[in-house]
């Protein structure tokens, strides 16, 4: 009865969780000498995000604004430091109309963008409307100055403090706001602990960033609202960024551009284009050609064949993943992460001399890697470690092993890290964490996963 009341919770929670499946996170931080705003937007990886275009034209403002389809873009921000940006709702609030009023169909994007200057003027644009299409998401507009609103259908919510953080719940609601959501609290403690700087700003959006095979960081941006910039990053890769100066964009007419056009090609993207129909030795080949001959053309980082291994193990095509790991382990023989995802793909295809080898080499360079504690230990011990999440208050390991029990294993949370060990029987197993009581999650780091059919969960192999 226990373990059948366990697995009505986790079909319950897993609802639940679908519900958060379009995360993001935006903030604001002013200080009375510089105005920035964070925005992470999370979606479905691998699909085309993109960045419009809109000069100043028959009265109306120069603007940029963002998203994955342009009739229903995301956000964006004009030539005067206006910020608008969108976050969703867990569930639909049904509108309360004021009959005095028009309704205004569509996205307001764009008419806020293109004719208002602060959140004053937006704010009493919007009063004149029906907002028929804001009954699932809250809108943060945001200006210069530092002023801010948080906007529905049927609320504004003004400025009250300099921070301000902003993710999935209502705003209105006492019971959403009464619960802990990490990524909001995580950004509220950095914020308050240091000094100002587009630094602190791409810090928090690291460490509130999503990384699941289902719902991930797609794009990110630090807005500097008063020297009119953007800047830009992709798949949650604070290594490389594209700063644009909006009036530099602007003057260059109207246009559309992917959001990966500003970055070098990705080889990862490729490579697995060209494995549709060549050999591994052939792509292999092929990728030493482009590293010699077109070098700056492309980003050659680890982090790129890294991520074309785990998507050859999840394509049942291990061989192959053995092979990209072993090139860029050639290219890069000092990481530990590299010496690791080899390993893990030995693992997957049963050559656990080879994985054992590696996973002590990766012991040694790096002690606290996480497949280390995951997959290299004796006896089936096993210590699952989850960095960062700092504004989690209880992270709990649910898996196949424990029942899908919700309430028993509890990690604990060690300087910057929350650890959980355990001794587990020999064989297979799928897990997630279930965060703050609310939140489900993939394991972030461990890029070993099932497809579950609706969701991925963490795959485990304890020997």
């Amino acid at each position: 009865m226990k373990h059948l009341k366990a697995l009505i919770l986790l079909i319950i929670a897993s609802a639940l969780y679908m519900h958060f499946i379009d995360a993001c996170t935006i903030f604001i931080a002013s200080n009375g000498k510089s105005t920035f705003v964070g925005n992470n937007e999370d979606y479905v990886p691998g699909v085309n995000s993109y960045l419009w275009v809109r000069p100043a034209e028959n009265n109306k403002y120069g603007y940029v604004f963002w998203g994955f389809e342009e009739m229903y873009p995301e956000g964006g921000m004009n030539e005067y430091g206006l910020f608008f940006d969108a976050a969703a709702l867990p569930e639909k609030i049904a509108i309360v109309k004021d009959l005095s009023k028009p309704d205004y169909e569509g996205y307001l994007v764009e008419k806020i963008l293109s004719s208002c200057r602060t959140v004053e003027e937006a704010v009493q644009l919007l009063q004149t409307f029906n907002l028929t299409w804001q009954e699932k998401a809250q809108i943060m507009v945001a200006d210069k100055t530092g002023d801010y609103a948080v906007i529905h259908a049927n609320y504004i919510i003004r400025k009250k403090d300099p921070l301000f953080v902003l993710t999935n719940y209502s705003l209105q609601d006492k019971a959403t706001l009464s619960t802990n959501c990490w990524r909001r609290e995580t950004a509220y403690e950095l914020l308050n602990s240091k000094a100002l700087t587009t630094g602190l700003i791409t810090e928090v959006l690291l460490e509130t960033a999503q990384k699941a095979w289902d719902n991930a960081t797609v794009y990110s941006q630090v807005c500097d609202l008063r020297n009119g910039t953007i800047q830009v990053y992709q798949n949650y890769d604070f290594t490389i960024s594209k700063k644009i100066k909006l009036k530099d964009i602007l003057d260059n007419g109207k246009h559309d551009l992917t959001i990966k056009s500003l970055f070098p090609l990705s080889i990862a993207d490729t490579l697995s284009v060209y494995l549709q129909d060549k050999t591994i030795e052939e792509t292999i080949g092929y990728y030493k050609y482009l590293r010699v001959n077109d070098k700056g053309s492309f980003n050659f980082s680890e982090s790129e064949l890294d991520r074309l291994g785990y998507e050859l193990i999840d394509s049942s095509r291990i061989s192959d993943a053995i092979a990209i790991f072993k090139l860029n382990l050639e290219y890069f023989p000092e990481s530990d992460m590299v010496h690791a995802s080899l390993a893990n793909a030995y693992l997957v295809n049963k050559e656990y001399k080879n994985a054992d080898q590696l996973y002590s080499i990766t012991r040694e360079m790096n002690p606290h890697n996480i497949y280390v504690g995951l997959f290299g230990g004796n006896d089936g011990e096993v210590t699952f470690r989850i960095r960062g999440m700092s504004g989690a208050k209880k992270i709990v390991l649910v898996g196949t092993f424990n029942n899908n029990d919700t309430q028993s294993d509890v990690f604990e949370k060690q300087g910057n890290d929350w650890v959980y060990k355990t001794k587990l029987p020999k064989g297979e197993y799928t897990y997630k964490l279930y965060v703050d009581d609310m939140y489900w999650m993939e394991d972030p780091d461990n890029k070993l996963h099932k497809n579950q059919g609706e969701w991925w969960d963490s795959f485990l192999i304890v020997r």
